[in-house]
């Protein structure tokens, strides 16, 4: 009778870890492909090449390290749980901020590139080949889409199409205006060298008052930042010199309460001063 509820039980455990292992497994590729999917159009945007799968294995292997050494060093659950929301949130908010920096790239080249292509429109060159003088005397990552357009009006695209390809792949304002006005002028024509001018005055003004409107709000934006920061690092200061009047807060069930009352507090707050400091032209 004791072998055969051995047997049962030993059964019943190994049906019960297979069961858990499966679900963990199929919870972990879950995350894998979510996360994958999350960071392949950001990698795209910002015309990075490593393959998003490999990219994401690495940094979760990276910080699957750190939370061994930190452990190691005899760290407590709170390192561990900020670094597993860094391993949940790190790649897609790094991923976003390069995205950003390269549409700000080709935002600050557009009006110079506008007039450069309109100059030689003037000159008596077709918008393509103005294109393709752009791109054959520049680096930069305007260049580098421009020179997509061109790969794919070589395939049998239509200019029109190639263009909202381009408005498509970069999530800009000044580049739909841009794409606007070459359609517009493809279809119906006009004079598409005085319009691309134009077009980068109002661009160069347009960036020439975001840069003062950022300069006026930029005490409001730091000060948000200060305020949003505040208490956790008051929280921190406290924890390292009053440890144990401290640390009941992360450790008994009303602290955890007090925590997410002033994370949502904060986020409520940090989200109405960026509302304030934000305008948009």
């Amino acid at each position: 009778m004791t072998a055969v509820s051995l047997s049962l039980l030993f059964c019943g455990t190994t049906l019960l870890c297979f069961l858990l292992v499966n679900s963990v497994s199929r919870q972990l590729h879950s995350y894998w492909t979510y996360l994958t999917q999350a960071v392949e159009p950001h990698l795209r945007q910002a015309r990075l090449a490593p393959d998003p799968g490999k990219l994401v294995a690495i940094f979760m292997l990276c910080v699957g390290m750190l939370i061994i050494i930190l452990r190691t060093a005899g760290a407590g659950s709170i390192a561990i749980f900020v670094c597993t929301l860094a391993a949940v949130f790190f790649p897609i908010i790094l991923c976003r901020y390069l995205e950003k920096c390269r549409i700000q790239r080709i935002k600050s080249a557009l009006p110079d590139s506008l007039s450069q292509i309109s100059a030689a429109m003037r000159s008596g060159s077709t918008f393509h080949m103005a294109l393709q003088a752009q791109v054959d005397n520049g680096v930069g990552d305007l260049e580098q889409e421009f020179a997509i357009v061109l790969r794919e009006q070589r395939v049998g695209l239509r200019m029109e199409d190639a263009m909202e390809n381009l408005a498509e792949r970069i999530n800009s304002e000044e580049v739909d205006l841009m794409v606007s006005a070459v359609s517009i002028a493809q279809d119906l024509g006009g004079n598409l060298a005085e319009t691309l001018q134009s077009l980068s005055d109002t661009i160069r003004q347009k960036m020439d008052m975001e840069g003062k409107i950022n300069s006026l709000t930029a005490q409001g934006r730091l000060q948000g930042y200060i305020v949003s920061a505040l208490p956790f690092l008051m929280l921190l200061g406290f924890a390292f010199f009053e440890p144990d009047s401290t640390m009941p807060i992360f450790t008994s069930l009303l602290g955890w309460i007090v925590l997410a009352l002033i994370l949502t507090m904060q986020l409520i707050g940090g989200s109405l001063i960026r509302k304030l400091v934000s305008i948009d032209i």
